[in-house]
């Protein structure tokens, strides 16, 4: 994967980025540009290589991206408390009623050890939910893992599920059978689903549908496609969607900064995202990304 020799071999200009540490904890990033430098006969002679110290870039890069996760998990917050509280409230009346049990003169062993059932399954919810927060919100190095797409989408369910109920939405799940693993970094895969789930039930009305589905496109490919029922995108607008601060939200209700990084994660990914949008008829948000072959073994639909 070296730049110049690609450059010797096909004359063409390169980019590539690299990272070296230097120290305990500090690693400085670099980028290299190499460009073609023909002779007489048109053959390559000479490679000239520009190498650029992008370390800050990178650090206020990783900053930016941070920022949307945080701003995102703001506008969750409710909904998360309320997913938490339901447990919660199911794990007191649990508590309230074995208390009942052993006080009583007729303690029924059965009765007890089905509460204990109840609370370890209400914990269990909890931990799912504030995992999958603290998992999403962290601040690390992207590394990429093996990665089920189905089970990512999953966790952002839990965590937009309320909002579509309180505002009376329904998002409708098909999860594709046999998915391949893809190498991917998990959270941000979780950051861009979350950004165009949370567009989609912003721009969709109160009784509306949002329809997410997940599917293999031939051999080598893996798509996700989130549809809406909402007021779609003006035609002036669809192109500047991509933009680093466009939006079309009201004032103090988005950052515009979720789609330009969703749309950096998943070509950082080797993926691709497109937009297809009418005014009136909804939108629907399409990311191919590439595959690596293992199979994932979640599939079938769900309805929040």
């Amino acid at each position: 994967n070296c730049p110049s020799l690609r450059t010797f071999q096909n004359g063409t200009i390169e980019k590539s980025e690299f990272v070296r540490a230097t120290g305990e904890d500090e690693k400085r990033y670099y980028r290299i540009t190499t460009a073609p430098i023909h002779g007489e006969t048109g053959n390559v002679r000479y490679v000239l290589e520009l190498i650029q110290d992008v370390t800050e870039e990178k650090t206020l890069q990783a900053q930016v991206v941070q920022a949307s996760k945080l701003a995102a998990i703001g506008e969750l917050a409710s909904g998360v408390a309320h997913e938490i509280n339901n447990p919660l409230s199911s794990i007191s009346v649990c508590v309230e009623e074995m208390a009942e049990l052993v006080r009583s003169d007729e303690a029924d062993e059965q009765e007890i050890l089905e509460c204990i059932d109840n609370v370890r399954r209400e914990i269990y919810r909890c931990k799912q939910i504030t995992t999958g927060l603290l998992n999403f919100s962290r601040k690390e190095e992207p590394k990429r893992v093996p990665t089920d797409v189905n089970q990512v989408m999953k966790n952002v369910a839990l965590l937009v599920r309320y909002r579509a109920e309180l505002s009376r939405k329904q998002i409708r799940y098909e999860y594709g059978e046999d998915l391949p693993l893809i190498l991917a970094h998990p959270d941000e895969l979780a950051q861009v689903f979350l950004n165009i789930l949370i567009n989609a039930l912003d721009f969709t009305p109160s009784g509306g549908q949002i329809e997410v589905k997940t599917a293999l496109d031939g051999r080598s490919s893996l798509v996700v496609e989130v549809r809406d029922s909402g007021c779609g995108i003006a035609p002036r607008d669809l192109s500047r969607i991509f933009s680093p601060f466009f939006t079309t939200k009201p004032r103090g209700k988005g950052t515009g900064l979720g789609l330009s990084i969703s749309k950096r994660i998943v070509e950082r990914h080797g993926g691709t995202i497109e937009v297809e949008s009418e005014k009136g008829k909804g939108t629907t948000v399409r990311i191919v990304l590439p595959t690596n072959g293992s199979r994932s073994p979640l599939n079938g639909t769900g309805i929040v």
